[in-house]
């Protein structure tokens, strides 16, 4: 994040000194011209006067000419250095959904063993209970009847 910021602060910069450049190329034109217009036929002026003021600006062209290339190859270095982030991220993205599809297939396939082994320790509870309660019930099936033999006898010997 804070590279592309750094990146395209550049970027500004080089379009600001272009501009800059262009301005300066463009004031040093006009005020030649005008020195030509002021200084008339006089042949000392007019050859050394525009000779250095084309030379300057011959050599303001091939620096602006440089720092255009110059721009252009970091702007193009940038867009490249972009593009290979953008597939970078892609690609964790896709590597991220395959690991989350293969964690979920896992859970998946780890669930019915857990569920067998809770479903076999249910069944195996569910027998024990059974066999409780059966004994249980037969137990108070003795007790009621031990309780109504107990009274029958009791009735018997009072009579």
């Amino acid at each position: 994040m804070f590279v592309c910021l750094d990146l395209s602060s550049l970027l500004v910069d080089q379009k600001w000194q272009i501009e800059h450049l262009q301005t300066t190329t463009n004031e040093l034109q006009s005020r030649s011209r005008q020195e030509l217009a002021k200084s008339g036929p006089s042949k000392e002026a007019s050859s050394s006067g525009p000779a250095e003021n084309e030379r300057e600006i011959d050599g303001l062209r091939t620096m602006m000419s440089r720092q255009l290339e110059e721009f252009n190859k970091m702007k193009e270095n940038l867009m490249k250095d972009l593009q290979n982030r953008c597939l970078k991220v892609v690609e964790l993205e896709i590597a991220l959904d395959m690991s989350r599809d293969q964690y979920q297939s896992a859970l998946r396939n780890a669930n019915p063993k857990s569920h067998q082994k809770k479903m076999a320790t249910l069944e195996k509870s569910l027998e024990q209970i059974t066999t409780v309660h059966k004994q249980v019930s037969l137990f108070c099936f003795f007790v009621r009847s031990w309780k109504l033999f107990t009274q029958l006898i009791a009735s018997f010997l009072l009579c």
